[in-house]
C-alpha cells in the first residue's frame, strides 16, 4: 500500500513519505487545516504527515505552520490541471506505525480558491476513516466488497484498513460489512439496495 501511494517526481518538493512536482500542474488552490486526534487539534505534528490526492495521484503535501497564537496548522497547496470539479481526498501517514489512513473529509478543487483560513482551519479527523474503504485506496467501490469477501474466505491480508472494513461498527468484519459497502455504493448512485436478512 505504501509503495502504491508514493509520488516520485524529479525536482519535486519532498516530504519523507510523499512528494509532488508543482511544475507539472497548471492550477492550484490552498487548504488550511488541522489534524484532530483524540478529539483535539494536534499541537505536535512530528509523528504525522498529511497529503492530498485525486484518485491515487498525490496533489499536495502539507507543511506545518505556526499561527500568531502559537497553535499549529497545516498549509497545503493543492495542484491540478483541471480548473474545477475534481474531488480531493486527504491521507494521513503516521510515521511511528508506518500506517496510512484515508480520511472521510474531501474538498472540491477550484482553482485560485481557499478552504479554511489560518485563523479558522478546516478540521481533519484522524479517527474519521472512510467507511467501506476496505482496501485503503481512498474510495468506496465494488473492489472493497470483493476485498471483504476475500478476507472472509481466508486471505487476512486482503483488508488493509480494518476500521474502514467494519462498516456496521460491530467490531468484526463479516459478510454484513460487504453488504454495507454495497449499500454505500447504491446510496451514492441513488439506487435502492435490496433488503437482506443477515441473521447468523
Amino acid at each position: 500500500m505504501v509503495g502504491l501511494l508514493l509520488c516520485m517526481a524529479a525536482g519535486a518538493h519532498a516530504a519523507s513519505h510523499w512528494s509532488v512536482n508543482p511544475h507539472s500542474y497548471q492550477y492550484d488552490m490552498t487548504v488550511y487545516a488541522t489534524l484532530n486526534v483524540g478529539g483535539k487539534a494536534l499541537a505536535d505534528y512530528s509523528d504525522y504527515e498529511v497529503a492530498v490526492f485525486c484518485d491515487k495521484e498525490c496533489r499536495g503535501v502539507a507543511k506545518v505552520r505556526t499561527a500568531s497564537d502559537g497553535s499549529k496548522y497545516l498549509y497545503l497547496r493543492v495542484y491540478s490541471n483541471v480548473a474545477a470539479d475534481e474531488t480531493i481526498r486527504f491521507c494521513v501517514y503516521q510515521i511511528s506505525k508506518d500506517k496510512e489512513t484515508w480520511l472521510a473529509e474531501t474538498v472540491a478543487f477550484e482553482a485560485a480558491t481557499m478552504a479554511g483560513t489560518p485563523g479558522e482551519p478546516m478540521a481533519l479527523v484522524l479517527s474519521n476513516v472512510l467507511k467501506g474503504d476496505a482496501n485503503g485506496d481512498g474510495k468506496v467501490d465494488i473492489a472493497d466488497a470483493l476485498c471483504i469477501v476475500d478476507y472472509l474466505t481466508g486471505n487476512p491480508s486482503a483488508v488493509s484498513n480494518a476500521a474502514a472494513a467494519d462498516v456496521n461498527g460491530d467490531g468484526e468484519i463479516t459478510i454484513a460489512d460487504a453488504v454495507g459497502v454495497m449499500n454505500i455504493i447504491m446510496d451514492r448512485s441513488g439506487a435502492s439496495a435490496p433488503a437482506m436478512d443477515m441473521k447468523e
